[in-house]
């Protein structure tokens, strides 16, 4: 056990690579009450690697476990076996490299991860490649009360792929999944795969965002898919639109950074387009209570296709849209499977906020057997419902 203000650490403040930490434990790894587990590089040379292999690993109330590299070399991999992982009270896992070398990759092994109230697992770099996220959870992922998963990258840095395999993805309470990047580069992919169901609720969010470059694809398979009141979005913004009032929320040091980032991608910025938004799910998608499925480009950005397969959508007081407000492109939107279910003023539609500027809508298409003739004009098959001021 790490507690009570406790670090353990391997570090280098020389042109040497900071050494190897391996973590062996049958039973618990605890790190508790602002302690730390980390492998740090501060002088020239690169991270070393940071590895935990336990039964139960549980870091708790502001504690830390991670690499970092605040040097041109490369910051460690962090891996991570154990058949319990829970991250609570504000903790961490994370990757960070903010000298201009590589982030490390985070690999996670467990049968249930629990992410609760501000909690987050993280990689991070700066004028660089992020380190990928692999997650691998047989039964549950459960992100609570603030919590993230996320890649970034500000500068020309890229974002890392985000990976995740599991029984059952669980995202509330303003919870989010995420690759994101600021400035000249591109946002990395992020592919989840959820053999049973996943559920988003009370302003979750899974998303590829992208000020400056190009958003990365977003991949979701699953059984059963629910949004409620919550989002899931690819979206690239144009530098010259973008208010910095809103990085007002973090410290000002990461405020100074993502402002520069931004003002360095103004004069190299050509368009863009947000990442592609592919859903399939093999029973349903249900997208309600304020809900929102989208693509969206904001000034010279465009918006990337957006499909979803499944048996049965539906969609009630909520929206699947691909979206522009400015000069770009809307992408087009595939919906495929058996029927569609829209009440409540629910809608499902390519949209351009702005008339009177260049900038192309999308096309709405189905796959839906007979439905294209249902879109062009007259609603009349049974497979395709629409209630209380639902619209297509």
């Amino acid at each position: 056990m790490i507690l009570d203000g406790a670090e353990v650490s391997t570090s280098s403040v020389t042109a040497a690579d900071a050494g190897r930490l391996a973590i062996v434990a049958s039973d618990t790894v605890a790190v508790g009450n602002g302690s730390r587990l980390v492998s740090n590089a501060t002088g020239r040379g690169g991270g070393g690697d940071l590895s935990i292999t336990t039964d139960r690993l549980n870091v708790f109330n502001s504690s830390q476990v991670s690499t970092s590299s605040t040097t041109p070399e490369n910051a460690g991999a962090l891996t991570i076996q154990a058949s319990d992982v829970a991250i609570v009270n504000n903790s961490e896992l994370s990757t960070i490299s903010n000298g201009g070398g590589a982030g490390g990759d985070l690999t996670l092994d467990t049968r249930r991860l629990l992410l609760r109230n501000n909690s987050s697992l993280t990689s991070s770099t700066f004028n660089n490649q992020a380190g990928d996220l692999t997650l691998r959870a047989i039964e549950s992922i459960e992100l609570l009360d603030g919590s993230s998963l996320f890649s970034a990258a500000l500068g020309t840095g890229t974002g890392g792929r985000i990976g995740i395999n599991t029984g059952d993805l669980t995202v509330r309470n303003a919870s989010s999944i995420g690759s994101f990047t600021v400035g000249q580069g591109d946002a990395g992919n992020v592919e989840i795969n959820a053999a049973r169901s996943i559920e988003l609720g009370a302003l979750g969010l899974i998303s590829t965002q992208s000020i400056g470059g190009t958003g990365g694809e977003l991949t979701i398979d699953t059984n059963t898919l629910t949004v409620r009141n919550s989002s899931i979005l690819t979206n690239t913004f144009d530098p010259d639109r973008v208010d910095p009032a809103i990085f007002q929320q973090f410290d000002p040091e990461l405020q100074v950074l993502l402002l520069l980032a931004i003002l360095d991608a103004q004069p190299n910025f050509t368009p863009r387009e947000s990442g592609n938004l592919t859903i399939r799910a093999s029973d349903a998608v249900q997208v309600v209570d304020n809900g929102l499925i989208s693509t969206s480009g904001l000034g010279r950005a465009s918006s990337g296709e957006l499909a979803i397969e499944t048996r049965q959508l539906t969609v009630d007081r909520s929206l699947v849209a691909t979206d522009i407000d400015g000069s770009g492109n809307a992408g087009g939107i595939t919906i495929g499977g058996e029927s569609w279910w829209m009440s409540g003023r629910g809608a499902v539609s390519p949209l351009k906020r702005q008339s009177g500027v260049r900038g192309m809508r999308g096309q709405l298409r189905s796959t839906l057997p007979g439905c294209e003739s249902a879109i062009r004009g007259g609603l009349r098959l049974v497979r395709v419902v629409l209630e209380r001021g639902a619209t297509l």
